[in-house]
């Protein structure tokens, strides 16, 4: 294959994984399994192999709010990493956040979001270059003009910010999920539109704010965020 035909391959692709996020995540995307120590980085899985993280990508298109109690081992957090990072990879102008309880948490979840632009953007030619900051944990795209931030559990963290995509990641062990989702709900909605699009990713944990929001127990004041 000539250069020149396989810089127009190239540029299909791009514009096939800019348009298609499924698209991307099946034939480009991969990830790290830290239980894995001979095989630690593999392909995303396949539809066959984990259907769930396609039918997760159809319900974060189709619903601005969302609860999602899992399991490990689900691939859940990795497919929403993937996600936010090819948001922001092709798209301009988007700021998408994830919330940790701590600011380890943090700085790990946003490692992925690094490992995703090297390998599965910049590695491939769809993006020129990413810069990474560790203060706060950020991953930067100039192309775009679009970043994804990490910030640790707190109501302050997301309220100065125009968010286009906020995940909480183990949100039922956030003791300020209320007051932050609130928060972020706030900076959020205009005219009665929602523009934000918010996911709860978490596994179980009795008596949290998240379980109440999980099992309908919440009030429309609690929730802070309109379904």
């Amino acid at each position: 294959m000539s250069s020149e035909l396989q810089a127009q391959v190239m540029e299909m692709e791009r514009k096939l994984c800019a348009f298609d996020s499924k698209y991307w995540l099946e034939h480009w995307a991969w990830t790290r399994d830290q239980a894995d120590q001979s095989n630690p980085v593999k392909r995303y899985p396949s539809p066959a192999e984990k259907p769930h993280c396609y039918y997760l990508v159809d319900l974060w298109k189709r619903y601005a709010r969302l609860i999602l109690p899992k399991s490990r081992r689900l691939v859940g957090t990795w497919t929403f990493c993937e996600l936010w990072s090819w948001d922001a990879g092709f798209h301009e102008g988007r700021h998408n956040f994830i919330q940790a309880e701590k600011d380890d948490k943090t700085g790990e979840l946003i490692d992925r979001v690094e490992f995703i632009a090297e390998k599965c953007l910049l590695e491939p030619g769809f993006i020129s270059g990413f810069k990474r900051k560790r203060e706060p944990h950020e991953v930067f795209f100039p192309d775009t003009g679009s970043k994804v931030t990490g910030v640790p559990m707190g109501s302050d963290q997301l309220r100065q910010f125009a968010a286009s995509n906020i995940l909480y990641d183990e949100a039922a062990f956030q003791a300020e999920l209320r007051a932050s989702l609130q928060a972020a709900s706030a900076t959020g909605l205009s005219g009665g539109k929602v523009l934000n699009r918010i996911v709860l990713l978490t596994t179980a944990n009795t008596g949290s704010h998240c379980q109440k929001l999980v099992h309908g127990n919440a009030d429309e004041e609690e929730v802070g965020v309109a379904a």
